[in-house]
């Protein structure tokens, strides 16, 4: 069974909204032993994954979801949104712009004419 692209960016949606939730659940038990670069490392592989299923879109609704669960789960304040140290911002920001370029669909055409 193949997706469709009308499918495609909808699971990738899916991806992007379930695989950062699932993530933090799962680390939670252990966040006093990561570290805030393991952690931003760990919330990558939902960003990368939502972007090969989906696009780009998906995959900056799954980097900005991960970034705000990093924020919030991860570093102190904890329970917060607030920032007291410029790694909160930094890294953040770093897991944004990793976004992979935009992928084209299976079985896309593609230019091969050298400019």
């Amino acid at each position: 069974m193949s997706l469709g692209p009308r499918q495609r960016p909808l699971l990738g949606v899916a991806v992007a909204l379930v695989g950062p939730a699932a993530l933090t659940a799962a680390t939670r038990p252990i966040a006093d032993t990561l570290t805030l670069a393991g952690v931003t490392l760990l919330y990558l592989v939902p960003v990368v994954a939502a972007a090969v299923v989906g696009g780009v879109r998906p995959a900056l609704l799954a980097a900005v979801g991960a970034a705000l669960l990093v924020n919030f789960y991860f570093l102190t304040p904890y329970h917060s949104l607030d920032v007291d140290s410029p790694a909160g911002v930094v890294v953040p920001a770093f897991q944004v712009e990793r976004i992979p370029a935009p992928l084209s669909p299976p079985g896309a055409a593609t230019s091969t004419t050298a400019p």
